[in-house]
C-alpha cells in the first residue's frame, strides 16, 4: 500500500515537473480525497488566490457537469484557471489545475501569458506527458515489462540533452542496448517514435524563446536543438498549427 503511494506521488511529481520545465504554466494536482498533493511554478501569491477563490472545489463542481475536458474560471480581471481530469475516464483519479495564467500579453504583471487557444493543446501535451511518466517511472499496467528502465533514461537523457545532437545510435551506445531494439522499446512504451517525442520536447521549449525574446527563428531553431530552420518551421507548424513566426506575431 505505501509503495502504491509513494509511485503515484512520484509519478505525478515528475509530470508536473516535467510539464512546467517546458511551458513554465504553474501547476497544481488535488488528489480524489481534495488535496493538494503536488504543485509547481506556485508562490505565496498565487496560493492565495487559489484559496481565495476556492478554485478547486468550484472546477471540481463544473466538470462533473461539464460534456467537455476541461474547465475555466476568470477570477479577476483576465486571471485564469483551467481545471480537467487526470483520467478523463475515470474521474475519481484526480484533476489538474492550470494557473494562474493571463490571456491578454499587454497587461503587466508576474502571471504568465497563454492565449486561450493553446490550452487544449497545453493540456494534450500534459497527458502525453503523464503517460509517459506513469510508464518509464515503473508505475505501469499489468503487462507493461520492466525493460522500460531503458525509456526512462531515454527520456531523461533527452530533456536534459535535448539543446544537443541526440540520435538513437548515440543513446543506445550511451545505455549499452541494441539501437533496434530500444526504438522498439521506445515506440511500444510509449506510443510514438523516439524522434517524435524529441521533437515536442524542442518545440515546447522554443516557444517561450520566440515569446520571450527577440532571436531570430533560426537561432531559435539553433538552440533547441534543431540544425535546420525548415525542418523546424514544419516541425513546429504540424505540432502547433502555427508557423513560429506566426506564433511570434499573434504573442506580440
Amino acid at each position: 500500500m505505501h509503495k502504491t503511494l509513494y509511485l503515484d506521488q512520484n509519478h505525478i511529481n515528475e509530470t508536473i515537473k516535467n510539464f512546467f520545465s517546458c511551458t513554465h504554466l504553474p501547476i497544481k494536482f488535488y488528489a480524489s480525497n481534495h488535496t493538494a498533493i503536488a504543485s509547481y511554478g506556485y508562490n505565496e501569491n498565487f496560493n492565495c488566490l487559489v484559496e481565495e477563490y476556492n478554485i478547486y472545489k468550484k472546477i471540481k463542481e463544473s466538470l462533473r457537469n461539464n460534456p467537455f475536458e476541461y474547465e475555466t474560471l476568470l477570477v479577476e480581471e483576465d486571471i485564469n484557471f483551467t481545471g480537467f481530469f487526470a483520467c478523463p475516464k475515470n474521474k475519481d483519479k484526480g484533476i489538474y489545475i492550470l494557473g494562474p495564467y493571463v490571456t491578454d500579453q499587454s497587461k503587466i504583471t508576474d502571471i504568465v501569458f497563454k492565449p486561450k487557444k493553446f490550452i487544449p493543446n497545453l493540456i494534450s501535451f500534459l497527458h502525453s506527458i503523464a503517460k509517459t511518466c506513469d510508464l518509464v517511472e515503473g508505475h505501469h499496467p499489468e503487462g507493461i515489462s520492466p525493460q522500460n528502465f531503458y525509456v526512462k533514461r531515454a527520456v531523461d537523457y533527452m530533456y536534459e540533452n535535448y539543446k544537443e545532437t541526440i540520435n538513437l545510435d548515440t543513446l543506445a551506445k550511451k545505455l549499452n542496448v541494441n539501437k533496434c531494439y530500444l526504438c522498439s522499446l521506445f515506440r511500444k512504451e510509449v506510443n510514438k517514435t523516439f524522434s517524435q517525442f524529441l521533437n515536442e520536447i524542442r518545440i515546447e521549449k522554443s516557444k517561450g524563446l520566440l515569446v520571450e525574446g527577440d532571436s531570430s527563428i533560426l537561432d531559435i531553431a539553433l538552440n533547441v536543438g534543431f540544425n535546420n530552420q525548415n525542418y523546424y518551421n514544419m516541425t513546429f507548424k504540424k505540432l502547433t498549427g502555427f508557423t513560429p513566426l506566426e506564433y511570434r506575431n499573434y504573442h506580440n
